[in-house]
């Protein structure tokens, strides 16, 4: 027994694979997830503010919001109506009502109310700026009051006790009912098909065996376009029952337009089916290529921002998840699906998928010769 034990130990600590994986994949995992969560809370939410009331009262309810660390005022406007484009590109999460009349209800002892829109579509950033806001009213609604009482010389307990409370009424839009699967789901969705189109790929290219007189370019070029195809099929038929089952299955309601996320799919499913090509031909290694996907694919989604705002996280991290494909990937299908997002509000992510697939149509192309090369 003490024998195997010391032999087992020498093995794990000579032997590469085993080191990385036992070792320094917890590491690295905890490395990872903790500059993800590095800020520990959300700072800056960006919102839009719309005063109806133009009173003292409200501008000064402006500046309480402005003075918090947690929301980042983006724009002050007349129009209710300029904060649904904006949430639809992403620039905004949640808009402020202040209604008309605002003032006068304080005064006179009503309940004063405030409108809170978020974006139901995205669950976790709605809840920060529902949550902010309920603590900056309780704080405000009861200095609001009692300092205007007392400038009419009333005892400062007596105004406290007056001081009626401002209800802080949240609306989330695309997202109704706060449906956490919603939200979830579409993201899961879009990182089980990276996965699985990835490690497919790597599989079928690794598999089949490459026939001598296909080793040259123009020949492994047919071979490539026929594997592309026969990929691109299957995956896409799999990509279309996936990401309708939250719709037709759990109760979620697409909102969108099918032919705009359809183009998203298309492109990052040839993107995932190249780079599976691609992968086989760096590591030489089919049960390390696995290996390796499956590990990085925790990292990847978390980088990514679907669990945590993304311009909350390191500048580094940020930029590496702007580079990868899989945050432009569910960044269309969450908001064509939820917030029925237009192709001008979605043109940034098709663009960046786009740059992907010259890349890696010359990246599988070159894994596919070169494993022809070497058969």
């Amino acid at each position: 027994m003490m024998s195997a034990f010391a032999r087992e130990l020498k093995a794990i600590f000579t032997t590469k694979t085993l080191y990385n994986v036992m070792i320094g994949g917890p590491v690295l995992y905890v490395a990872l997830f903790g500059c993800v969560y590095f800020y520990g809370r959300v700072l800056q939410a960006p919102i839009m503010v719309v005063d109806q009331d133009h009173s003292s009262v409200s501008r000064t309810l402006i500046r309480s919001i402005r003075a918090t660390d947690s929301l980042s005022v983006k724009t002050e406007t007349q129009n209710i109506s300029d904060f649904f484009p904006a949430v639809q590109r992403g620039d905004i999460w949640g808009c402020v009502v202040i209604p008309r009349d605002f003032e006068t209800d304080i005064d006179s002892g009503r309940q004063a109310k405030v409108l809170v829109f978020v974006d139901g579509g995205n669950v976790l950033n709605g809840n920060v700026i529902i949550k902010v806001m309920r603590t900056i009213l309780a704080t405000f609604r009861v200095k609001a009051r009692a300092t205007r009482l007392g400038a009419g010389g009333i005892p400062s307990e007596l105004a406290l006790a007056d001081a009626m409370p401002i209800q802080a009424e949240a609306r989330p839009i695309f997202n109704p009912t706060y449906n956490y699967a919603t939200f979830m789901l579409i993201g899961l969705a879009c990182i089980a098909l990276q996965q699985c189109t990835l490690m497919g790929a790597a599989a079928g290219l690794w598999s089949v065996k490459i026939e001598p007189k296909k080793t040259g370019w123009i020949a492994s070029f047919s071979l490539f376009m026929g594997k592309t195809a026969a990929h691109l099929l299957i995956m896409l038929l799999v990509s279309t029952l996936v990401l309708a089952l939250p719709f037709i299955a759990f109760g979620s309601a697409f909102h969108g337009d099918w032919r705009l996320l359809a183009v998203g799919v298309v492109m990052a499913t040839f993107i995932n089916v190249w780079c599976g090509f691609g992968f086989v031909a760096l590591v030489k290694d089919l049960s390390l290529t696995m290996s390796l996907m499956l590990c990085a694919s925790v990292p990847v989604f978390l980088v990514t921002g679907y669990t945590w705002p993304l311009f909350v996280e390191p500048k580094p991290y940020q930029f590496v998840a702007h580079m990868l494909p899989l945050t432009h990937y569910w960044e269309i299908a969450r908001c064509v699906a939820l917030k029925s997002a237009s192709l001008d509000s979605m043109a940034p992510h098709l663009v960046a998928l786009a740059a992907w697939l010259p890349f890696t149509f010359l990246f599988g192309w070159w894994a596919v010769f070169k494993k022809a090369k070497d058969a």
